[in-house]
């Protein structure tokens, strides 16, 4: 049986996303993958894009109509995998002969909170618990896990770098909107955000001969990596048909 597509993560959108914002979102990514938005790639950039348009497509074919969307959300449903049960495990019976030396014998309800000993090395540390043995154990390793995700998480906020450089140039998708920031830092952020400098339109180089297409587009004053970026207005900007 083939695999059932995810037509809400080809999108972007979650699966309880209304028809408007499953609309924006198709508009957004088919921009985005526009044979003409593409500019200087090579053969497997343009398979990838064109591998991505095609999902985008066939996704709104069957997100955009009420019907094939709900007939596909139960598909999607009836595929879904469901968690196991869960079993609970036989305990042991005691073998014939033997004694039950456990306080209160065998049907004595506290059995499994019985007082346990374990040795603290060499200070004499001792626990007499079952569960607060298990915290004694589990508590210096969630300590260390805490502490490590501390130190990852403040190692990227440190090195992370918002503005795109030469190796995020070719990230940059023709249709997003961007926004400088007072202090010079380039952000990608909603086209329907009213603070927005414009629609990415083109990416072009630094000669003088070099320049946009788009009547309405104004060059970022900050180049990028050597490359100049055509930005035009939200409300001027439209996706250029295939030649």
């Amino acid at each position: 049986m083939a695999k059932l597509p995810d037509h809400y993560a080809a999108l972007g959108v979650r699966p309880d996303a209304d028809a408007a914002e499953i609309r924006r979102a198709w508009i957004r990514a088919a921009r985005a993958n526009h044979p003409d938005q593409r500019g200087a790639v090579n053969q497997e950039q343009t398979e990838r894009s064109d591998r991505r348009m095609r999902a985008v497509n066939e996704a709104w074919r069957v997100l955009g109509r009420a019907e094939s969307r709900r007939s596909y959300d139960e598909e999607r449903a009836a595929a879904a995998p469901r968690p196991p049960q869960p079993s609970s495990p036989a305990r042991p019976t005691p073998s014939a002969g033997s004694a039950d030396t456990s306080e209160g014998g065998p049907d004595n309800p506290w059995l499994d909170d019985a007082p346990t000993v374990e040795s603290g090395g060499p200070g004499g540390f001792v626990v007499r618990h079952r569960s607060a043995a298990l915290v004694v154990r589990v508590l210096p390793w969630l300590a260390i896990a805490v502490v490590g995700l501390v130190i990852f998480v403040a190692s990227a906020y440190m090195t992370a770098d918002t503005n795109p450089g030469p190796s995020r140039v070719a990230a940059l998708e023709v249709g997003e909107c961007f926004w400088q920031a007072p202090n010079g830092t380039l952000r990608a952020v909603d086209c329907e955000r009213a603070q927005s400098d414009g629609v990415l339109d083109q990416i072009i180089t630094m000669s003088p001969g070099d320049r946009c297409r788009h009547p309405d587009a104004v060059i970022h004053p900050a180049p990028i990596a050597g490359r100049r970026l055509c930005l035009v207005p939200v409300d001027r900007w439209e996706p250029r048909a295939a030649e």
